[in-house]
């Protein structure tokens, strides 16, 4: 889940985490800079900033309890990425989380959510109104 800036009448997005059964592990910052690595928008921007916060959870109650092989998420991460054709397109991060999830956890699409993606990704359920947004046109009118 990624967010830059909200609206005095929106909810932080860590706040709907446990009424959706996940708790915040981890928050990390991805950065997004130019070919030449300097930020992609001035970062005292108020229409777009060149960052995004990234808001990685868990499955909270019994069931994340009950798996004592997981090691932790590292917190404050910054992740440094030139930018995309596509606006805010997230990096992949599957290789990065991997050692991070379950070992007896099944397939991996039934063990990472991203919320808010743009684009599917193997191994990844993606959920949001824009969860296809970057696929391929022709693909949109099957």
């Amino acid at each position: 889940m990624a967010s830059t800036t909200l609206t005095p009448m929106q909810k932080p997005p860590q706040d709907l985490l446990p009424q959706w059964g996940l708790r915040l592990e981890a928050r990390w910052h991805w950065l997004k800079v130019t070919r030449q690595g300097e930020p992609l928008t001035p970062l005292e921007s108020n229409h777009r900033k060149p960052y995004e916060v990234l808001l990685l959870a868990r499955a909270s109650g019994a069931a994340a309890t009950a798996a004592a092989d997981i090691r932790p998420v590292p917190s404050d991460c910054v992740l440094i990425t030139t930018t995309t054709v596509f606006h805010s397109e997230k990096p992949p991060l599957l290789h990065l989380l991997q050692p991070h999830l379950p070992a007896s956890s099944g397939p991996l699409w039934q063990t990472c959510l991203d919320i808010f993606g743009r684009r599917p990704r193997p191994g990844v359920t993606t959920l949001g109104n824009e969860a296809i947004k970057l696929v391929a046109t022709p693909l949109h009118h099957l």
